[in-house]
């Protein structure tokens, strides 16, 4: 979508980036409809496909702010030294778009994991998500020990992104 104009590429575009602008209850209703009269029932599949559907935007707006700021003089070099497109994607693209795709992935990370509305519609009795067995237990049960899950499920959170950002050496913009 950065490198290549072609036909269509606005509408490529717009129909990846459109989730963002559905609400996620209604696009949640809209796929359970969608699945309802597909005869599938709800399992750990159909809340795997709603969860793509929701994160998808976030890691190509994600990858693509990196795409923009690469520039493809750095793999026409490579390949000028003998680098085939693949082993110059694999060797230059891809180390430097390594901070978009980690941003990217914790952006999904952190969607997917908060997400309860489309959850709610997708999850089979079997495939119940964190954050709606806490939503459940809240409204229901309010039992105390929720609240100290969802506090140690942000200092996991954090802590997750501290030792991305080590493994990958990344730097924090403010």
């Amino acid at each position: 979508l950065v490198r290549f104009r072609f036909f269509g590429r606005e509408a490529v575009e717009t129909f990846f980036l459109a989730p963002l602008l559905v609400p996620e209850i209604l696009l949640g209703a809209a796929l359970y409809l969608f699945y309802a009269r597909l005869a599938v029932q709800a399992s750990i599949w159909t809340l795997l496909c709603g969860h793509l559907v929701i994160c998808t935007p976030y890691v190509i707006r994600s990858v693509t702010a990196g795409l923009v700021g690469l520039d493809p003089r750095l793999e026409e070099a490579a390949m000028s030294l003998g680098a085939t497109r693949v082993q110059a994607f694999f060797r230059v693209t891809l180390p430097l778009l390594r901070s978009s795709l980690v941003s990217g992935a914790i952006f999904a990370f952190i969607i997917s994991f908060s997400d309860i509305n489309l959850a709610l519609f997708l999850s089979g009795p079997q495939s119940t998500s964190l954050p709606v067995h806490i939503f459940s237990q809240i409204q229901w049960q309010g039992d105390p020990t929720i609240a100290a899950a969802s506090s140690l499920q942000i200092v996991v959170i954090g802590l997750l992104i501290l030792i991305v950002q080590r493994i990958f050496r990344l730097r924090i913009v403010v």
